[in-house]
Protein backbone atom coordinates (compact mmCIF):
# COMPACT_ATOMS: atom_id res chain seq x y z
CA UNK A 1 0.00 0.00 0.00
CA UNK A 2 1.69 3.41 -1.28
CA UNK A 3 0.83 6.41 1.14
CA UNK A 4 2.24 9.87 2.35
CA UNK A 5 2.02 9.71 5.77
CA UNK A 6 4.10 7.70 7.96
CA UNK A 7 2.29 5.83 10.22
CA UNK A 8 3.83 5.15 14.17
CA UNK A 9 4.59 1.66 13.26
CA UNK A 10 6.15 3.09 10.41
CA UNK A 11 8.55 5.55 12.83
CA UNK A 12 8.75 2.47 14.95
CA UNK A 13 10.21 0.69 12.93
CA UNK A 14 12.96 3.56 11.59
CA UNK A 15 13.88 4.11 15.01
CA UNK A 16 14.64 0.64 15.75
CA UNK A 17 16.64 0.01 12.69
CA UNK A 18 18.21 3.22 13.45
CA UNK A 19 19.58 2.63 16.90
CA UNK A 20 20.75 -0.95 15.42
CA UNK A 21 18.01 -2.89 16.90
CA UNK A 22 15.74 -3.62 14.10
CA UNK A 23 18.17 -6.41 11.94
CA UNK A 24 16.75 -5.53 8.39
CA UNK A 25 18.74 -7.80 7.15
CA UNK A 26 17.29 -10.56 9.40
CA UNK A 27 13.86 -9.22 8.66
CA UNK A 28 13.97 -9.74 5.09
CA UNK A 29 14.94 -13.18 5.65
CA UNK A 30 12.44 -14.41 8.29
CA UNK A 31 9.32 -12.33 6.45
CA UNK A 32 11.10 -14.10 3.00
CA UNK A 33 11.38 -10.70 1.68
CA UNK A 34 14.20 -8.44 0.26
CA UNK A 35 15.88 -5.72 1.82
CA UNK A 36 14.79 -2.92 0.30
CA UNK A 37 10.75 -3.94 1.44
CA UNK A 38 12.08 -3.85 4.78
CA UNK A 39 13.62 -0.20 4.47
CA UNK A 40 10.54 1.04 2.65
CA UNK A 41 8.32 0.09 5.96
CA UNK A 42 10.96 1.41 7.64
CA UNK A 43 10.95 5.32 5.76
CA UNK A 44 7.21 5.02 5.53
CA UNK A 45 6.83 3.90 1.73
CA UNK A 46 4.92 1.27 1.99
CA UNK A 47 3.11 -0.77 5.21
CA UNK A 48 4.06 -4.25 6.15
CA UNK A 49 1.16 -6.94 6.38
CA UNK A 50 -0.17 -8.23 9.27
CA UNK A 51 1.81 -11.58 8.86
CA UNK A 52 5.16 -9.83 8.48
CA UNK A 53 4.63 -7.67 11.65
CA UNK A 54 4.00 -11.11 13.49
CA UNK A 55 7.30 -12.76 11.82
CA UNK A 56 9.40 -9.79 12.54
CA UNK A 57 7.72 -9.70 16.54
CA UNK A 58 8.18 -13.31 17.43
CA UNK A 59 11.70 -13.02 15.42
CA UNK A 60 13.40 -9.23 16.65
CA UNK A 61 14.42 -10.30 19.93
CA UNK A 62 13.38 -9.22 23.26
CA UNK A 63 13.81 -5.35 21.90
CA UNK A 64 11.75 -5.66 19.29
CA UNK A 65 9.13 -7.17 20.79
CA UNK A 66 9.35 -4.91 24.11
CA UNK A 67 9.14 -1.92 21.33
CA UNK A 68 6.30 -3.28 19.51
CA UNK A 69 4.45 -4.13 22.88
CA UNK A 70 4.93 -1.00 24.25
CA UNK A 71 3.94 0.93 20.82
CA UNK A 72 0.64 -0.88 21.34
CA UNK A 73 -0.71 -0.36 24.90
CA UNK A 74 1.59 2.63 25.98
CA UNK A 75 -0.76 5.09 27.85
CA UNK A 76 -3.55 2.01 28.19
CA UNK A 77 -2.59 1.41 31.95
CA UNK A 78 -1.64 -2.11 30.86
CA UNK A 79 2.49 -2.36 31.51
CA UNK A 80 3.83 -6.30 29.44
CA UNK A 81 6.75 -7.47 31.30
CA UNK A 82 8.49 -10.85 30.23
CA UNK A 83 11.15 -12.63 32.53
CA UNK A 84 11.90 -15.60 31.48
CA UNK A 85 11.42 -18.51 33.96
CA UNK A 86 14.86 -21.04 33.10
CA UNK A 87 16.25 -21.63 36.30
CA UNK A 88 19.15 -20.07 34.55
CA UNK A 89 17.28 -16.69 34.56
CA UNK A 90 16.37 -17.01 37.71
CA UNK A 91 19.15 -17.80 39.23
CA UNK A 92 20.24 -14.12 39.84
CA UNK A 93 23.10 -14.47 41.61
CA UNK A 94 24.65 -17.40 39.93
CA UNK A 95 25.55 -19.64 42.80
CA UNK A 96 23.63 -22.44 41.33
CA UNK A 97 20.49 -22.38 43.63
CA UNK A 98 17.37 -20.60 42.84
CA UNK A 99 16.83 -19.34 46.88
CA UNK A 100 15.93 -16.34 48.76
CA UNK A 101 19.34 -14.74 47.82
CA UNK A 102 18.59 -14.31 44.31
CA UNK A 103 15.26 -12.89 45.20
CA UNK A 104 17.35 -9.85 46.86
CA UNK A 105 20.20 -9.58 43.76
CA UNK A 106 16.92 -9.02 41.43
CA UNK A 107 15.48 -6.38 43.66
CA UNK A 108 18.73 -4.91 44.29
CA UNK A 109 18.73 -4.54 40.27
CA UNK A 110 15.69 -3.22 40.74
CA UNK A 111 17.08 -0.21 43.50
CA UNK A 112 20.09 0.19 41.49
CA UNK A 113 18.98 1.15 38.55
CA UNK A 114 15.83 3.16 39.94
CA UNK A 115 18.43 5.15 41.35
CA UNK A 116 20.13 5.65 37.72
CA UNK A 117 17.19 6.22 36.11
CA UNK A 118 16.08 8.70 38.73
CA UNK A 119 19.88 10.41 38.91
CA UNK A 120 18.88 11.01 34.84
CA UNK A 121 15.72 12.83 35.10
CA UNK A 122 16.88 14.72 38.11
CA UNK A 123 20.04 15.88 36.37
CA UNK A 124 17.73 16.68 33.05
CA UNK A 125 15.19 18.40 34.87
CA UNK A 126 18.02 20.63 36.15
CA UNK A 127 19.42 21.40 32.77
CA UNK A 128 15.52 23.20 32.08
CA UNK A 129 15.69 22.49 27.95
CA UNK A 130 13.20 20.14 26.81
CA UNK A 131 13.88 16.73 27.35
CA UNK A 132 15.10 14.98 24.52
CA UNK A 133 13.47 11.89 22.29
CA UNK A 134 16.61 10.21 23.22
CA UNK A 135 16.46 11.08 27.16
CA UNK A 136 12.61 9.40 27.27
CA UNK A 137 14.33 6.49 25.23
CA UNK A 138 16.24 5.82 28.06
CA UNK A 139 14.10 6.46 30.74
CA UNK A 140 11.58 4.25 29.31
CA UNK A 141 14.90 1.27 29.06
CA UNK A 142 15.72 1.44 32.82
CA UNK A 143 12.29 1.57 34.03
CA UNK A 144 11.76 -1.76 31.92
CA UNK A 145 15.15 -2.74 33.16
CA UNK A 146 13.72 -2.19 36.99
CA UNK A 147 10.34 -3.58 36.35
CA UNK A 148 12.30 -6.66 34.95
CA UNK A 149 14.00 -7.02 37.57
CA UNK A 150 11.41 -7.01 40.13
CA UNK A 151 9.32 -9.27 38.26
CA UNK A 152 11.87 -11.47 38.28
CA UNK A 153 12.09 -11.65 42.31
CA UNK A 154 8.51 -12.28 42.42
CA UNK A 155 8.80 -15.14 40.06
CA UNK A 156 11.92 -16.47 42.20
CA UNK A 157 9.33 -16.43 45.67
CA UNK A 158 6.90 -18.18 43.49
CA UNK A 159 9.77 -20.73 42.15
CA UNK A 160 10.68 -20.90 46.32
CA UNK A 161 7.21 -21.57 47.15
CA UNK A 162 6.39 -23.84 44.86
CA UNK A 163 9.65 -25.83 45.77
CA UNK A 164 8.48 -25.89 49.48
CA UNK A 165 4.90 -27.24 48.58
CA UNK A 166 6.45 -29.86 46.65
CA UNK A 167 8.43 -31.19 49.68
CA UNK A 168 5.80 -31.13 52.12
CA UNK A 169 3.73 -33.35 49.46
CA UNK A 170 6.28 -35.61 49.49
CA UNK A 171 7.07 -35.72 53.09
CA UNK A 172 3.41 -36.47 53.72
CA UNK A 173 3.04 -39.23 51.14
CA UNK A 174 6.17 -40.49 52.36
CA UNK A 175 5.10 -40.49 56.04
Amino acid sequence: MQHTETTMLNALLERLRRDDILNVKRMAEVTGLDETTIMRWCTGQTDPQFRNVQLMFQHGGFDVQAAFLNLMFGGTGWVPIYVEDTPEELDVNGDGRIDLADSLAAQLNALHNLSDLLQQIDRDRDGGQRVTDAALANYLRLMDQVMRSLVRGKRVFEHVHKQTNKRRKLKAANG
